[in-house]
């Protein structure tokens, strides 16, 4: 498992003044998207780009966090 972290905050976070907390998530993927509703998307395609597949701008790409 690897611990990532969304280094964009969305709109309920400028709203209520939180932030999404790290999360775990499998390892072995180079790209992971999240939705901010616990939504991910974790894929080794440099690529790819929910936003663009799905044709939608919700999706931001997470970092891999830093120990």
């Amino acid at each position: 498992m690897e611990t990532y972290s969304d280094p964009t905050p969305g709109l309920a976070d400028f709203e209520t003044g939180n932030r999404q907390p790290a999360v775990q998530l499998p390892n072995g993927y180079d790209y992971v998207w999240t939705n901010g509703q616990g939504d991910y998307i974790l894929t080794n395609n440099a690529n790819f780009n929910p936003n663009v597949e799905f044709q939608s701008d919700g999706w931001r790409q997470m970092e891999r966090a830093r120990c």
